[in-house]
């Protein structure tokens, strides 16, 4: 499947042209690279798949918002490829993108969506605790987005989703039995899509109808990764 951003993004109305955020090739973890207290107290009470998932959705909203300006699918690709990894370890494959090929206003961000969602699910060993990607990804969407009041009455809601079904109380119990950390277990995309009810009770189904639909000539399968695992 060709993954879309989900409807909530969509219907947001930020696919605007118009790009009059700040933006720094030598300095842009100032955009996005910290975490806010509030933020923090409530991703620390969300188990760290739950932290992950939400991370990838974040990118979401902001492939959206450069839908018109950049047609690229690499993005998209590798969100959906991390959501596979992220249901199903293994699946996916460690990627880093080329920096003479991701610079710019569009570019740039987009690059960071690759590189964050890489870092969550791939570099758990250099920092253990998901929830900073998904403050960063969260944080850049805030940057870049042109307009937040939408994204932010999301993420409220997807918040409290995800501390009722996915808690970090309990997540040691419902990790996957070959996670070298406690992340709880695995959560299907469709929590996120707030125009619709969720049931816990669906949940596998619908991890394994996604894993089912993904793409198997999506590039960054690590069934397909190239020696390397560069993006250009």
């Amino acid at each position: 499947m060709a993954l879309r951003p989900l409807q909530p993004a969509i219907a947001a109305g930020i696919t605007d042209d118009k790009l009059g955020y700040a933006w720094d090739e030598w300095n842009v973890s100032e955009y996005y690279a910290f975490v806010e207290d509030d933020f923090d107290d409530r991703i620390a009470t969300i188990s760290g798949r739950g932290a992950m998932a939400l991370t990838l959705t974040a990118g979401e909203w902001i492939c959206q918002r450069f839908s018109l300006l950049d047609q690229d699918p690499a993005p998209l690709q590798f969100l959906e490829a991390a959501w596979a990894e992220q249901m199903q370890p293994g699946l996916g494959a460690y990627t880093e993108t080329d920096d003479d090929q991701w610079r710019g206003v569009v570019r740039g961000p987009l690059s960071l969506v690759i590189t964050i969602a890489n870092d969550a699910l791939f570099c758990m060993e250099e920092d253990d605790d998901p929830g900073n990607r998904a403050a960063w990804m969260t944080n850049l969407a805030r940057h870049v987005l042109p307009s937040r009041d939408a994204f932010d009455k999301w993420l409220a809601a997807v918040l409290d989703l995800l501390a009722q079904h996915h808690p970090k109380k309990g997540s040691k119990k419902e990790s996957l039995p070959d996670d070298e950390f406690e992340l709880g277990r695995p959560v299907a995309r469709e929590l996120f899509d707030t125009t619709k009810p969720f049931v816990r009770a669906d949940e596998p189904a619908l991890i394994a109808r996604f894993l089912q639909l993904v793409d198997p000539g999506n590039p960054f399968l690590d069934a397909n990764q190239t020696e390397g695992g560069e993006v250009a």
